[in-house]
C-alpha cells in the first residue's frame, strides 16, 4: 500500500489494485482486504461445508467489485446495486483519464475432478491497440495469483468491453496493423 500511495497523483481516482487490496471495514478504522477475502473463499477451505462435513462447492459467488460507493459517491448512502468507479467531484469534469475497468467476477469452475477459476473482466471502454495487451497481461497475473493462492487451477479469461476502440493509427495506421492481425 506504501508503493501505491507514492504513486497515486494528487486528485486522481486512485488504482485498480488498491480498490482491490484495501477497503474500509465495518467498524471505524478497520480495513480490509478484499481480494484476501475472495482468495479465501475460493479455496477448499473457504468452501463451506455440509452437515455431513462434505464441501459445498458453488462457481458463482465471487465477485470483486472496484467500485466503493463511500469513496466514489461522497456522502451519498443510497446506492443501491454496484456503483461505477466514477466518482463525480473527482471526474465530474473530465472527459478523458476515468477508470475503466468496471468490474471483475471470478467463478469457481469443475475440471479433470478438481477446479480452476475463471476470471471475467468487465471494462467501460477498452482502446484495443494502445491498452489490451497492457490490460490482459496485467489481468492474467491477477487470474494467476488467485488461483495459486486458493490453490486452484487457472481457467479461461474473458474480456467485455461495453466500448471498443479499435485505435489503429496506435500501431501505424491501416496497412502496418493489417499486417500485424493478419501474418
Amino acid at each position: 500500500m506504501a508503493m501505491l500511495k507514492r504513486g497515486k497523483k494528487s486528485g486522481s481516482w486512485g488504482t485498480y489494485a488498491a480498490r482491490m487490496i484495501d477497503r474500509p471495514g465495518k467498524n471505524p478504522g478497520e480495513r480490509i482486504n478484499p481480494l484476501e477475502l475472495l482468495v479465501h473463499r475460493l479455496s477448499d477451505a473457504g468452501q463451506p461445508q455440509k452437515e455431513n462435513g462434505d464441501k459445498v462447492s458453488f462457481s458463482s459467488t465471487y465477485e470483486l467489485g472496484i467500485a466503493d460507493p463511500q469513496e466514489d459517491l461522497g456522502e451519498s448512502e443510497d446506492v443501491g446495486g454496484d456503483v461505477p468507479t466514477y466518482n463525480p467531484s473527482l471526474d465530474g469534469r473530465k472527459w478523458m483519464g476515468l477508470p475503466c475497468l468496471s468490474h471483475l467476477s471470478f467463478k469457481r469452475v469443475p475440471i479433470d475432478g478438481g477446479h480452476a477459476v475463471d476470471l471475467t473482466a468487465v471494462y467501460r471502454s477498452h482502446h484495443y491497440c494502445a491498452r489490451a495487451l497492457g490490460n490482459l497481461i496485467g489481468l492474467g497475473q491477477l487470474l494467476s495469483f488467485v488461483s495459486a493462492q486458493a490453490g486452484l487451477s487457472v481457467g479461461t479469461l474473458s474480456c467485455l468491453s461495453t466500448h471498443a476502440e479499435l485505435d489503429i493509427q496506435e500501431w501505424g495506421g491501416v496497412s502496418v496493423s493489417n499486417a500485424i492481425l493478419f501474418t
